[in-house]
């Protein structure tokens, strides 16, 4: 899959702040334009995962609201799957608030 040849567990779309975490943007892919970020490694990829869940927009979130946020039904994503796939493999809720599961203080 695309996040695990990019060591980006979140697939996140590259933008500067993630040079800070080692991030380029992809190569060019065969079909489609470079919008992905590549990541040295997937402990650097999941630390800018991390890092995004503490930008104001997202902090005090639930897993459903930022799923939804991020793999939208918009883009030909089955995102009630999905979901309930990160909820099974993290053993959260949808409901649950991941800030105090990534170390981040929701309060500020």
């Amino acid at each position: 899959a695309r996040c695990r040849r990019l060591c980006n567990p979140g697939n996140l779309n590259f933008s500067p702040w993630e040079v800070q975490f080692g991030a380029v943007l992809e190569p060019e892919p065969s079909t489609g334009k470079a919008r992905f970020a590549k990541f040295p490694d997937v402990p650097s990829g999941f630390a800018a995962l991390v890092h995004l869940c503490g930008f104001p927009e997202y902090k005090g979130k639930s897993l459903r609201v930022l799923i939804t946020a991020w793999a939208p039904p918009s883009d030909g994503n089955n995102t009630s799957q999905y979901l309930l796939n990160v909820a099974k493999w993290t053993g959260l809720t949808p409901a649950t608030i991941i800030d105090e599961h990534l170390g981040l203080d929701s309060s500020k």
